[in-house]
């Protein structure tokens, strides 16, 4: 599991750190604190030898295209002379993670030729004395791991834009010996996919755990008693009626309850990170919601982060951790993030102070 994150230089983050990460960990702020950028690093992290991660933190807000603008987006102020620093300390697979994002250049990407990848210019301090503003081709992520043994190995991988005729061509290294151990997910209120549900509810049917699922559903939806994979591509429910109907049609709460445990189930041993849990959820879908959690990720060893800005969230969470039925121990950590400009204040929460947290209704709309 992480235990803590240090974020230099990627979106809105200047500099900041957070610590004594647990299994269940929640961050909470006003919008535009940049709850969502610490959960990409996070996300980033989970697979740091991957250049196509950034790119699909992007396609979660909406932005599709691989082009310098796009690529920009990622470093503080668009400054892209300073290189993105991420750094984590983990309990297994590495001691510590870390990635160093950079500029791809290449000054002649307006010309009608492309360059050999390996003659491409990398960022240097000449180009920018030089006067002459650099077009951003790619992005070189250099990966670092310290093993348990205290054996470091690093990893050089791209993403890049590749001219063929007057197509621009996404393309991308990977290294050849090195297998990612940690599996990962980003759950975006943004960009949810029915397939993806759709694969993980399959797995989990031939697992034979599809009643597990529905008992948690059956908090929602009382009616519910089966679930199948139809025609298109889509889950129908059983609610007694003369036929089964789509789950699209069966409102977000259970959308988004299925989506969080199947993505659970799905990541063993892993990592799951959900934006803004409680979209979509009425304050006692919120709880079905983090009872569901609580349970699930612990018997699959999943680390869960999530962002709110719902003080009801806090309240609910700080209601459960405190029964003794759902049997926690000192596994809750919530992170308060206060920004001014370049200046974050990060104030932390544990298990036993969270009812502090939420009873003195933390300004965080």
């Amino acid at each position: 599991m992480f235990k803590d994150i240090t974020i230099k230089g990627f979106r809105g983050i200047s500099d900041v750190k957070f610590d004594d990460f647990k299994q269940f960990n929640l961050f909470v702020g006003k919008n535009s604190c940049c709850k969502t950028s610490v959960l990409e690093s996070l996300f980033i992290l989970v697979s740091p030898t991957s250049p196509t991660l950034p790119s699909k933190t992007n396609l979660f807000r909406g932005i599709g295209d691989i082009n310098e603008t796009s690529l920009e987006l990622f470093f503080h102020n668009f400054d892209i002379e300073e290189p993105i620093k991420l750094v984590t300390n983990m309990d297994k697979i590495h001691k510590i993670r870390s990635l160093l994002i950079k500029p791809k250049i290449d000054f002649e990407l307006n010309s009608d030729y492309q360059k050999d990848s390996a003659e491409s210019k990398l960022i240097d301090e000449r180009y920018f004395q030089s006067g002459e503003i650099p077009n951003i081709n790619g992005l070189i992520f250099e990966s670092s791991f310290l093993d348990m043994n205290n054996e470091e190995k690093t990893y050089v991988t791209e993403i890049f834009i590749s001219i063929v005729g007057k197509n621009r061509i996404p393309q991308h290294t990977s290294p050849k010996d090195y297998k990612e151990k940690l599996n990962g997910i980003f759950i975006s209120p943004e960009f949810y996919t029915l397939s993806q549900t759709v694969r993980q509810f399959g797995e989990i049917s031939i697992r034979k755990r599809k009643d597990s699922i529905i008992k948690v559903l059956n908090k929602i939806e009382p009616l519910l008693t089966d679930m199948v994979i139809g025609p298109v591509n889509t889950i129908f429910c059983d609610i007694k009626q003369y036929k089964m109907l789509p789950i699209n049609v069966m409102g977000g709460g259970i959308n988004k309850i299925l989506s969080v445990v199947l993505a659970i189930e799905d990541n063993k041993d892993g990592v799951v990170l959900i934006d803004e849990i409680e979209n979509g959820l009425s304050p006692s879908s919120q709880e079905i919601l983090w009872k569901a959690i609580f349970a699930t990720a612990k018997e699959f060893n999943v680390q869960i982060f999530a962002t709110t800005h719902s003080l009801e969230c806090i309240k609910t969470l700080s209601l459960l951790s405190s029964q003794k039925s759902i049997n926690l121990k000192d596994d809750i950590r919530v992170y308060k993030i206060e920004r001014q400009r370049e200046d974050f204040r990060i104030v932390k929460y544990n298990q036993d102070n969270i009812a502090l947290a939420a009873e003195k209704d933390l300004d965080i709309r």
